[in-house]
């Protein structure tokens, strides 16, 4: 199982949220850019990349930082996709795309964007088994599971997060992604919770393919060399 540390960027630092809420959120780094290259050197195979910015206001906000970002770790990044030019830069910077809410607002982007199917990962947060959009602050009607169905021939991966356990290491909600992994035949990444390494054992066991972890590593709960261990 593949372990991917995450960076949250807001207004160019790099934050944790509790339960995508800005106003409880915690400041790790003046300089995403020097986290990029701290788990580039740790040995890990992908950064997950949310620009918080970009989420809210439906544009790539840090785009240049991120860009500067992949040029020393590999990128998965996300937030402010909504369109085939970025789509276009950030996989030419290196990176590869993860639509959101653009998924629910513009799903004719999917089909407009197989061109970039091994590139493209959707990004489905749920918040009382509904998701939810627009970096958390929208809530709709639509069912993860069936929405991931729908929408699985479209990318290379799905990354699935409870938002109720997101930023506050409660643990994943295991059930939640073992029943998303169950329902499509692309590999699902968990995002979420992650408080131990228990943690990490226990999702290998609901068929994820990887875990995407923030805030357990940066208040150091957990260290990466044992996170690898625990995830094999």
């Amino acid at each position: 199982m593949l372990v991917i540390p995450s960076i949250d960027i807001l207004m160019g630092k790099s934050v944790v949220l509790e339960q995508g809420d800005v106003e409880r959120k915690s400041e790790f780094s003046q300089d995403p850019f020097e986290v990029a290259k701290y788990w580039a050197e740790a040995g890990c195979q992908r950064v997950h990349v949310i620009d918080l910015d970009g989420a809210r206001t439906g544009k790539l906000v840090n785009i240049e930082l991120i860009e500067r970002m992949a040029k020393v770790a590999p990128l998965q990044v996300g937030g402010g996709i909504r369109n085939i030019a970025d789509a276009e830069r950030v996989v030419s910077a290196g990176a590869k795309i993860i639509l959101g809410s653009s998924v629910v607002k513009n799903p004719e982007l999917l089909m407009e964007l197989q061109g970039f199917k091994n590139s493209l990962l959707v990004s489905l947060d749920a918040r009382k088994g509904k998701v939810v959009i627009q970096g958390w602050l929208e809530s709709t009607q639509l069912d993860p599971y069936s929405l991931a169905k729908k929408i699985e021939r479209y990318a290379s991966g799905i990354i699935f997060t409870v938002v109720e356990r997101d930023g506050i290491m409660k643990g994943p909600d295991f059930e939640a992604v073992k029943k998303m992994a169950s329902k499509v035949n692309v590999p699902v990444y968990a995002n979420g919770g992650v408080a131990s390494l228990e943690d990490i054992r226990r999702l290998k066991e609901t068929g994820a393919k990887g875990v995407i972890i923030g805030k357990a590593f940066y208040t150091q709960a957990i260290g990466f060399k044992e996170a690898l261990e625990a995830s094999r």
